[in-house]
């Protein structure tokens, strides 16, 4: 007859502490599967009947760490235990590990436990016992084999009720809403806010999107009209994005009056000097040198500056895009 024991799981045990089963190393003990009884061993003066047995098929089945009992009935101890086992007067099992690592992280740890938990072990020992500390009695061992105990832990006080208090009414709760109401009145307002944050994002993207669909098509009907130099899309394109609203403004402005160019120019000249690149504008001679003037008054002029006087041209372009105005 086979006699399967769940020699440990993953529970908290009387003790306080848990061990993570998937943290116990095997190998060394597959090598020496030696079974004890309530974990006796004299180290200094054994007597024989220290080993009662040894575990087969050892195995982990989910939490679950699980072994096949066989008994040494040749020792007197040995066939006692048996009996006792096989009679069902003994019914359980524990393991005799060495902590290797520990942790007080709040993921490994459950309800009830008032110790770290044993992250990772080696297992030294499987023994019978009459009563473990859960329902897969626990013993820890140091480095030396002597038996130790982990200290307790220590977690933070309770928060003031008063201020709990405080928090459910801001929340619009009751004062008195149990923790768990509170904790997820809290869940719902930050999912809340991650849902509005996405949405404004969404709305941003589009908006952005459909202004520029917007900007280039106003250029492109203002280019191929010859009212704005296709040199100077970049410089408009920087304004768009500067002020979408204003910007589009002028340029509707300049293609509904395309024949009054004076006014258009005094209009478009004015918002732009507004928002150049220092805020501010420059007497710099003569208006009808200005970039703004000769697009919109002798385009002929303007070409000729572009062809054959390229510094000039380079020199007006950047006045013109950077918000400086030729006054009289």
């Amino acid at each position: 007859m086979t006699h399967t024991f769940v020699v440990s799981d993953e529970a908290v045990n009387l003790y306080g502490f848990r061990v993570l089963t998937k943290g116990i190393n095997l190998e060394q003990f597959k090598r020496n599967p030696i079974m004890l009884y309530m974990h006796n061993r004299s180290a200094y003066q054994p007597t024989g009947d220290e080993v009662i047995g040894r575990w087969e098929n050892i195995r982990v089945e989910g939490t679950k760490l699980l072994a096949d009992a066989v008994f040494d009935e040749s020792s007197e101890l040995g066939k006692k235990i048996a009996d006792k086992v096989r009679g069902g007067f003994i019914r359980m099992a524990s393991i005799g590990i060495r902590k290797k690592e520990i942790s007080e992280a709040k993921e490994y740890l459950l309800a009830g436990q008032t110790r770290p938990t044993v992250t990772k072990s080696d297992l030294d020992e499987i023994s019978i016992v009459d009563m473990g500390g859960n329902n897969n009695a626990l013993k820890l061992y140091g480095n030396k084999g002597e038996e130790i105990e982990l200290q307790e832990l220590n977690f933070k006080s309770k928060p003031d009720m008063s201020e709990l208090k405080s928090v459910n009414i801001a929340l619009g709760l009751k004062a008195d809403a149990p923790e768990v109401e509170t904790l997820g009145a809290i869940a719902t307002m930050k999912s809340d806010k991650n849902t509005a944050e996405t949405k404004l994002s969404n709305f941003e993207t589009a908006q952005k999107e459909a202004n520029k669909t917007e900007a280039d098509a106003l250029m492109a009907k203002a280019t191929k009209l010859g009212l704005i130099d296709k040199a100077m899309v970049p410089a408009y394109e920087a304004l768009f994005a500067k002020d979408h609203s204003n910007t589009k403004q002028a340029v509707e402005t300049l293609l509904a009056t395309k024949k009054d160019a004076g006014g258009t120019n005094q209009q478009l000249g004015a918002f732009m000097k507004g928002i150049g690149a220092d805020g501010s504008s420059a007497t710099l001679g003569d208006e009808k040198l200005s970039f703004d003037y000769l697009q919109k008054h002798d385009v002929a002029k303007l070409k000729h500056i572009k062809e054959n006087e390229p510094e000039t041209y380079k020199k007006i372009a950047k006045d013109f895009a950077d918000g400086v105005r030729y006054t009289k």
